[in-house]
């Protein structure tokens, strides 16, 4: 196989030295022909058309803002009749997708309106929330639910062939009480109880062959 690696290091630069070590990593592990690209996927325009027959992330999607960019431009790149498989951990989740940020119980990171969020950030978790609170602003994609996926997805022209969600720890499905689902859906109304409990989607989609 002859493969490409993309990363934008959430958007920061990426020092030479980091990018070698990044390199010679790889080197260790994979033999193959290989091209390892530190850009945008959403802006990145010398890959030429219809040049990859696979695209596969793991944990990506949800640091993309624009996300319908990404996906326009990866339906680009992909040969007629390729396919994509994209694994993400939402933020909607009960852990919030990521342990930066993550706050003292289920679901309360998305309770809370950004402010608030912030401010107990501050209060509760100094240590971290300089850190956390620029990250998660830049990146972490909150306008990414099931409904918005599925419907980029449809408007990108790709034929969605798998889908499924993995429910996190079900004991704490208890904590999604009428308050707190009314609390949630008032900050951000096109989250779904499906969003809170998947804390992993996997998707399979192909470009059409013609």
């Amino acid at each position: 196989m002859k493969v490409t690696g993309l990363d934008n290091n959430y958007g920061n630069k990426v020092e030479p030295s980091i990018d070698e070590q990044q390199r010679m990593r790889i080197q260790k592990i994979y033999s193959g022909k290989y091209n390892i690209i530190f850009d945008d996927i959403r802006k990145y325009y010398s890959l030429k058309k219809n040049s990859f027959d696979f695209i596969y992330s793991i944990s990506c999607l949800e640091h993309i803002q624009q996300l319908d960019k990404a996906l326009s431009e990866m339906y680009r790149l992909l040969n007629p009749g390729g396919l994509m498989m994209h694994h993400l951990n939402p933020i909607w989740s009960e852990n919030g997708g990521h342990a930066l940020g993550t706050l003292d119980s289920p679901w309360l990171h998305v309770v809370l309106k950004e402010k608030e969020f912030e401010r107990y950030l501050k209060e509760f978790h100094p240590f971290e929330s300089d850190i956390a609170i620029p990250w998660t602003k830049k990146s972490l994609n909150r306008g990414i639910t099931i409904n918005s996926l599925q419907r980029s997805l449809v408007k990108n022209n790709f034929t969605l062939l798998h889908w499924s969600e993995t429910i996190g720890n079900k004991e704490n499905i208890k904590f999604l009480n009428q308050d707190t689902l009314l609390k949630i859906q008032k900050n951000y109304n096109d989250v779904s109880l499906a969003d809170l409990l998947a804390n992993n989607i996997t998707f399979i989609a192909r470009k059409p062959l013609s």
